[in-house]
C-alpha cells in the first residue's frame, strides 16, 4: 500500500509524535501487533517495521 508519509526508520518517541498520543499511549497499541511488527532493531523500528505499523493504524497525522 502506498502511503503519503514516506516511512523511516523511528522511536517509540518520534512514533508517538507523529500520532499525537503519549508513548504510554503508544506502548498499548504495540502490543495489539507486536507479534506481527516486531521488537525494533535496538532503539529504532526498521522501515519495513514502520510501514506495517502504519497499515495497522493509518497514517500518522505529523511526518515522522
Amino acid at each position: 500500500m502506498k502511503h503519503r508519509i514516506q516511512a523511516k526508520p523511528a522511536s517509540k518517541s518520534e512514533l508517538a509524535r507523529a500520532y499525537r498520543v503519549s508513548v504510554r499511549t503508544l506502548n498499548n497499541w504495540l502490543k495489539g501487533v507486536e507479534s506481527e511488527v516486531g521488537q525494533p532493531l535496538g532503539r529504532y523500528y526498521t522501515i519495513k517495521q514502520v510501514e506495517e505499523l502504519f497499515n495497522h493504524w493509518g497514517e500518522p497525522v505529523e511526518p515522522l
